[in-house]
């Protein structure tokens, strides 16, 4: 029996889960729980009430102190509540932040055609991609993740393209020497829908850096060179964190990101939080 005596914050917690769910926080439902010292199944069971009175107009068994919760902050926007629910984000560590950030970049799919699209990460590419309501060239400083449905073995037998420029990366001889030093269970694990982040990085200007790592044409930079690879048909995702992902200006955590993002520093210490806690991602030269 769950002794747990419930507080109006953890009922607020518990509304927060019922109304937006875990997409833009840093921890998934059982490890809210358990740093409030509730255990995840009398978690469920909370949001479920809520979901039950919302469709019910009325539960018999909900607590008085759920239904003031439910009338008071019913109306009550994401970023508010959130802020709310979660004030303890504001003293988020590295990691922490990582997470945030992880949790709340945009996702775009690419990929899955027998060619590339020549204007993969432009402005006219990104309005008809699907999120015509982000601002492409708002992106300024941030960080990026490209995403992929294959696996380290397929990676590893590809033959560096005779059109790849001398910066570009030979996949298929990174993923191998990679795969000498860290072994798969140091590298990043394929998540639940089969993406693996193969690529992580962190940019002054996010949109021009992206587009480098696909269209690359010079021997001076160093980047992915995707379009130069045959491997266009396979699922392909894009991963942004940058000035459109902060939902609320003001609020102590969107501040302390944006001066993390601003800062060479504080890319890289996030960049490489996010490694500590996912693993390597295998075409990261360093």
């Amino acid at each position: 029996m769950d002794q747990h005596a419930w507080s109006q914050d953890d009922d607020l917690v518990a509304f927060y889960l019922y109304k937006f769910g875990t997409e833009r926080l840093p921890f998934d439902m059982p490890t809210i729980a358990e740093r409030r010292g509730i255990k995840p199944e009398s978690m469920d069971m909370r949001i479920r009430n809520f979901e039950a009175y919302a469709g019910t107009g009325g539960l018999v068994n909900i607590a008085q102190k759920s239904v003031r919760v439910f009338a008071q902050y019913r109306d009550t926007p994401e970023p508010e509540l959130r802020n709310l629910a979660f004030p303890e984000l504001a003293q988020m560590n590295l990691p922490d932040i990582a997470e945030y950030v992880w949790a709340n970049s945009h996702v775009i799919a690419f990929g899955e055609a027998s060619e590339w699209d020549a204007a993969l990460f432009t402005e006219p590419w990104w309005q008809e991609s699907g999120a015509r309501e982000i601002d492409w060239a708002a992106y300024g400083p941030g960080w990026y993740w490209f995403l992929s449905d294959m696996r380290y073995e397929e990676l590893a037998e590809l033959d560096r393209p005779t059109s790849l420029p001398q910066k570009g990366c030979n996949m298929g001889a990174l993923v191998r020497e990679h795969l000498s030093i860290f072994g798969q269970e140091l590298l990043c694990k394929p998540d639940s829908s089969g993406m693996l982040v193969l690529y992580n990085g962190h940019e002054q200007q996010v949109s021009s850096r992206v587009r480098a790592h696909f269209t690359l044409g010079n021997d001076r930079t160093g980047a992915l060179g995707l379009r130069h690879y045959g491997i266009s048909a396979r699922r392909w995702a894009l991963r942004v964190f940058s000035n459109p992902c902060l939902t609320q200006q003001g609020d102590a955590v969107s501040q302390k990101i944006r001066t993390l993002m601003q800062s060479k520093a504080g890319r890289c210490s996030i960049e490489s939080a996010w490694r500590a806690v996912h693993g390597w991602p295998v075409l990261c030269k360093e």
